[in-house]
């Protein structure tokens, strides 16, 4: 079962809307006598138009019509190769994953109106970190990080910046330019500190582990994260990503 915690009702009616037309095309109600084993039973099934579809059957509609089309990706990228990457990001992922929300209080600048807060699920590397490719500049395994606001209003390609997705969601949050860099490299490899402690040393405020469903749309990703799990040292990426919803798997 699902338990939904956050949907962006606005993206999702607007991808909802973008399906093609015979999605949304009203039926009649129908009628039919079924049996049973206490006799014949009446039952009526109405199907809706578009106008009474609930955000949950939005997202089953708009997950089935992405995996269908061939827009849905099953798994978040976990390489980005400096030898042959070329921006190019799944349009849409859908994953199940372990992830702890951390909350960027409102005492850091924020320019998205109303916004008193910031919230940020973050999920570690799921494979890959302790692979070897045989090039000390090609990373495995990435971290994820869910933003509950679009960070920004332009969407661009990825780019090999040096700046960490964690780097980029704080220098929204502190009114910066989304690609500005920290000379320490404090939230990316500068520190071996995890994303989460990273996030709590600024004042974060840190909740529990869920294990979540959640459908985004990959923003930003780059291979300039470091963080220490069983005593070694791991440099990898990570990405963050807007989702359309988040579910908590019960």
């Amino acid at each position: 079962m699902r338990d939904y915690i956050f949907i962006d009702s606005g993206k999702l009616s607007s991808l909802y809307d973008q399906i093609d037309s015979r999605v949304h095309e009203p039926q009649e109600s129908q009628s039919s006598f079924e049996l049973s084993l206490t006799g014949p039973k009446y039952s009526y099934k109405k199907n809706y138009g578009p106008s009474s579809v609930t955000d949950h059957q939005k997202i089953d509609q708009l997950t089935n019509y992405l995996s269908h089309s061939g827009r849905l990706s099953g798994e978040r990228p976990f390489r980005v190769s400096h030898r042959d990457f070329n921006g190019a990001l799944p349009e849409f992922v859908l994953e199940q994953c372990t992830a702890t929300k951390v909350v960027i209080p409102a005492r850091y600048r924020m320019d998205i109106e109303g916004l008193r807060h910031l919230s940020i699920w973050i999920s570690d590397p799921l494979h890959g970190f302790e692979e070897s490719v045989g090039d000390e500049w090609d990373f495995c395994g990435t971290f994820l990080y869910l933003t509950e606001v679009h960070l920004d209003a332009d969407l661009v390609l990825p780019i090999m910046s040096g700046c960490s997705a964690l780097q980029f969601i704080y220098n929204q949050a502190t009114g910066r330019d989304l690609l500005t860099t920290d000379p320490y490299e404090r939230l990316g490899r500068g520190s071996s500190l995890h994303p989460i402690q990273k996030l709590e040393s600024l004042g974060g405020i840190v909740g529990d582990a869920r294990t979540i469903e959640c459908l985004y749309r990959p923003r930003y990703m780059i291979d300039e994260q470091r963080f220490s799990k069983l005593g070694s040292q791991h440099r990898v990426n990570d990405m963050v990503a807007y989702p359309i919803y988040i579910a908590e798997i019960i």
